[in-house]
């Protein structure tokens, strides 16, 4: 082969090079001017940031009931071992809720990041910066053969700024909508359904109703403490009424208050009994529930801490090394 046909070759190479070359740099300073990458990105942002949100509401939800249910198991007194039995069943479920929250703040947070990012990069100065360099590189190169490799270079640099992170919003949604999406819903679901059965468990009737006869009680032996200061002539007498149920000094009329009093006072401390049994056997139901629903929800949100990870931290920091070294490989071929 001639050395004039080898020069033709070449000739012929570089010029479809520049062509190619001028094509892309009207292409991104296109898709710069009109935004459209810009809008598709920040709508899965905000997308992505209100499924992360979703997550980290009902993570907090189901942390806030499994708090209020060994709360109280302490607070009403129901037993040592059903205290116990709770704390064992119920830390460690809370325990890794907290840390599987951070992760989801976390998630949330980076996709804040991007989101501020993405509106930064829309302002107009970074689109002047690529026309005012893309123009010189095409011109340099094709007008007067200007082969000096510091235009594309800052060419190459405001693309990076102006188009890396829409394009990894967008590629990072598209792998999350195609790889991930279907299966954290149904993760979603299943939170939210754990969410609403553990709601069920909370013994807020039998609570709210034992709260209402202790104050019922107290009311009562207040009202007693009453009649007997009233009868009695001094702290002996008040002590002996009180320790021996002594009324000798009292007038009929209030002995038979006082009767009736103390008849009301231990019915109620019998209904206060059947009441503590039936919610130590309710408590028992709820750990037992708690306790087979924690082991469906610990490999959910295993799965689920996983995707998250790969959304939020290795697709971007994968997406925009591989974009980098792209832009690279292209400053060294021109």
């Amino acid at each position: 082969m001639s050395n004039i046909v080898q020069k033709e070759i070449r000739k012929s190479i570089y010029d479809i090079k520049l062509i190619a070359l001028s094509l892309c740099i009207l292409l991104v300073i296109g898709l710069s001017l009109t935004k459209i990458v810009d809008k598709n990105a920040y709508n899965s942002n905000i997308s992505s940031a209100k499924e992360v949100g979703a997550y980290l509401v009902t993570t907090r939800g189901i942390n806030a009931i499994l708090s209020v249910i060994q709360n109280s198991s302490v607070n009403m007194g129901i037993g040592v071992n059903v205290e116990i039995a709770a704390g064992q069943v119920v830390n460690p479920l809370n325990d890794f809720l907290d840390r599987f929250s951070w992760i989801l703040l976390f998630s949330l947070i980076s996709l804040g990041i991007q989101k501020l990012i993405l509106i930064l990069i829309e302002t107009n100065i970074l689109t002047v910066f690529l026309i005012i360099f893309g123009g010189l590189t095409i011109f340099g190169k094709i007008y007067i053969k200007y082969d000096n490799k510091i235009f594309i270079k800052l060419f190459l640099l405001f693309t990076f700024i102006r188009l890396s992170v829409p394009f990894m919003e967008i590629s990072n949604s598209y792998i999350y909508d195609t790889m991930m999406k279907k299966e954290l819903q149904t993760i979603q679901i299943k939170m939210v359904n754990m969410e609403n059965e553990l709601k069920t468990l909370l013994p807020t009737q039998n609570s709210d109703k034992k709260i209402e006869i202790e104050k019922e009680i107290k009311t009562l032996e207040i009202k007693r403490e009453k009649l007997i200061s009233k009868n009695s002539q001094g702290l002996i007498d008040k002590y002996k009424s009180s320790l021996f149920s002594s009324y000798s000094n009292f007038s009929e009329a209030d002995k038979m208050k006082i009767e009736q009093i103390n008849n009301e006072i231990l019915k109620k401390q019998e209904s206060l009994k059947k009441l503590n049994i039936s919610l130590t056997t309710q408590f028992k139901v709820a750990i037992t529930k708690i306790d087979t629903l924690s082991d469906i929800y610990f490999e959910e949100a295993y799965n689920a801490i996983f995707m998250f990870l790969l959304r939020s931290i290795f697709f971007p920091i994968l997406f925009l090394y591989f974009f980098a070294r792209s832009l690279k490989i292209i400053s060294q071929e021109y």
